[in-house]
């Protein structure tokens, strides 16, 4: 079996903040290398990697976001404290105290502020937070941490049985599983040409999908992203750690194509209805409205938008399976 905890933990290693996702790029290159694949990246960071098929199967799309949810500095106070933005789910009420690394390498940590100093209204407001980096002046703050310098907690990747925890695990796991199914896919043949694309921005809406599927026409889709689950069976729409990847009837504003949502669940996939996934999930959206018949398959993840997030491997794999299904030919 692959040692899903050993992607997981060299993934979860590459900050990988929205439109900043060229070290994951590249270690994703290098892990499809022994494939032989033809690979391709454009001009808003999406890595499309392509297997040359039959002539006769259909041509297949398998999408996966590799970004995570990030904060970004935007300025600084009189005091020397980091003011900052954020990109996507991640959480800084969920972060508050925590220490904290930016992409310059420049540490420190986040603190809610004081009531004279708070100027949000909501717990999880960003301008209820700062980052203390020690500086004495905003022109120190500024000059250590320029405005638009993103930043992430510090957190170890720990794994306890087949769970998974750490930064940006659960915004990972699909990229995991992608990765795993490519090799699958292309040892068992029997199928058309399959593009795998792992795309860029998915934190901030999905935006980056659109761009990197117009190029090119597909029969049908499926869009691998991280779903809640609850703490026990039958929460959350059924989704639980453990329990296996979901094929996502609708979520939202979003509603799977009945077909390649049922070729998801022939391949095990355990179908559910979710009121919503993350942002991630709209790139799906995207794909759908360029003609293509696209499923969600969801991957059940706890403590989402934290620097706690948990997934098993268990469903990792059972994703990885089920994509390499869905690619294979019609019977």
């Amino acid at each position: 079996m692959t040692d899903f905890k050993k992607i997981l933990s060299e993934l979860a290693a590459i900050a990988a903040p929205p439109a900043g996702e060229k070290a994951i790029r590249e270690y994703l290159k290098g892990a499809v290398a022994p494939l032989g694949a033809r690979t391709r990246e454009d001009r808003v960071g999406n890595l499309a990697v392509t297997l040359a098929g039959d002539e006769d199967g259909d041509r297949v799309l398998l999408a996966a976001s590799v970004d995570e949810g990030a904060f970004v500095a935007n300025d600084a106070d009189e005091g020397g404290f980091i003011r900052f933005a954020s990109l996507g789910d991640l959480s800084p009420s969920a972060a508050a105290y925590s220490a904290v690394e930016f992409e310059n390498g420049v540490r420190g940590t986040l603190v809610p502020l004081s009531p004279d100093g708070e100027r949000g209204e909501k717990a999880g407001d960003p301008l209820s937070y700062a980052v203390d980096i020690g500086a004495s002046s905003k022109d120190d703050a500024v000059a250590a941490v320029p405005p638009g310098t993103a930043f992430r907690p510090i957190s170890e990747f720990r794994a306890s049985g087949d769970r998974a925890t750490g930064p940006s695990v659960a915004a990972k796991a699909g990229a995991a599983a992608l990765l795993d199914a490519l090799f699958a896919i292309a040892a068992r043949g029997g199928r058309g040409e399959v593009t795998a694309i792992f795309t860029s921005q998915g934190k901030v809406g999905g935006r980056s999908v659109g761009p990197a599927v117009s190029s090119a026409e597909f029969d049908r889709a499926v869009f691998v992203t991280a779903a809640p689950s609850g703490r026990a069976a039958g929460e959350n729409g059924g989704l639980a750690l453990g329990g296996g990847a979901a094929a996502v009837r609708a979520a939202g504003r979003f509603v799977s194509d009945p077909d390649a949502a049922e070729r998801l669940m022939k391949a095990g996939a355990v179908g559910v209805t979710l009121e919503k996934l993350s942002p991630d999930a709209t790139g799906a959206t995207r794909i759908e409205t360029a003609g293509v018949p696209t499923a969600i398959l969801g991957i059940p993840s706890r403590y989402q938008g934290t620097a706690a997030e948990t997934v098993d491997v268990r469903d990792i794999a059972s994703a990885a399976e089920a994509i390499a299904e869905f690619a294979r030919k019609e019977n």
